[in-house]
């Protein structure tokens, strides 16, 4: 993986903190440890992020989560499992661990077991499918590619109405049964999903102005974005990014590229900063509390 994209996706998975407690109930680590299958046993016995690497066996853990897959298509621990697939190749994976266990990072694979965990999820909502779709994005193989699906992120994002959120939350049979017990649940998780629409809002955008700034040809980037976004912030931020990057340099009126993008594109790779530093204090600037208890454990 290049140090831009690592940088981008870790950036990304740094905002919305990967090892915290679901409220609202989606299948998670739990359900693996607890489930009865010997496929899921033996798999979670060599899977990379409930083991060490001297016990883990990528290849092993892929094979036993892909045929309980084929073998229980239907079953709601799919989506969940396609997502530890997808971390798998893109966690945390040291570099020297290749060659010492053989583990390592696969941006094509772990961008296609994402989007197998968007496509398995159930037509409702959940903090698993918000990660899914975000990080699938921030693997996307080119910066246009990122910026159009970044664009389709936030619109996506935008349309959800807070009043319909309860009747949308994907939760399983244990969490609907505590809810009875506590009504007072749903409005908590409720509330939890929000902040995290609040929060990936302000990531999205703030990757794709960092991600259109950097690619080869910034303003057609910014001129996308603004045209999609005509009455929103972001937008207005992309119109303004444009008429910063055209004062610095003319050229760009008539030249896309400039000569500009392909240094900002060079700093962006050589310094591995913009996207998560963007994404690492927007989600700072987030109340942790409330956004925390939405997100799921994901090793």
């Amino acid at each position: 993986m290049s140090r831009w994209f690592t940088c981008m996706f870790f950036g990304t998975l740094a905002a919305f903190g990967m090892n915290v407690t679901v409220v609202h109930g989606t299948p998670g680590p739990a359900d693996l440890k607890a489930s009865d299958s010997g496929l899921l046993k033996r798999a979670v016995a060599v899977d990379l992020g409930f083991v060490g690497p001297e016990k883990a066996s990528q290849s092993e853990a892929e094979r036993l989560y892909l045929q309980f897959i084929n073998e229980n298509a239907e079953s709601p621990l799919v989506p969940y499992i396609y997502y530890r697939l997808a971390h798998m190749y893109s966690g945390k994976v040291d570099s020297s661990w290749e060659a010492k266990f053989g583990h390592k990072k696969d941006r094509v694979k772990a961008r296609e077991y994402f989007l197998k965990a968007v496509e398995a999820h159930p037509p409702m909502l959940s903090s698993l499918l918000v990660r899914s779709r975000v990080s699938a994005t921030a693997l996307a193989p080119t910066k246009e590619k990122i910026v159009e699906e970044y664009i389709e992120f936030y619109k996506w994002l935008s349309e959800m109405k807070k009043e319909e959120i309860a009747e949308r939350l994907w939760l399983r049979e244990t969490t609907k049964r505590a809810i009875t017990r506590r009504p007072s649940r749903i409005e908590e998780s409720v509330n939890a999903f929000w902040e995290l629409r609040l929060a990936m809002q302000d990531v999205a955008k703030g990757n794709m102005l960092a991600v259109a700034k950097g690619a080869e040809k910034p303003i057609e980037l910014l001129d996308r974005i603004s045209d999609a976004f005509p009455d929103d912030e972001l937008g207005d931020e992309a119109r303004a990014l444009k008429n910063d990057l055209l004062r610095r340099n003319p050229l760009m009126a008539t030249d896309p590229a400039g000569g500009l993008g392909r240094v900002a594109s060079a700093w962006a790779v050589g310094l591995g900063v913009p996207c998560a530093v963007v994404a690492f204090f927007v989600y700072r600037s987030r109340r942790r509390g409330a956004l925390a208890a939405c997100h799921g454990r994901a090793k």
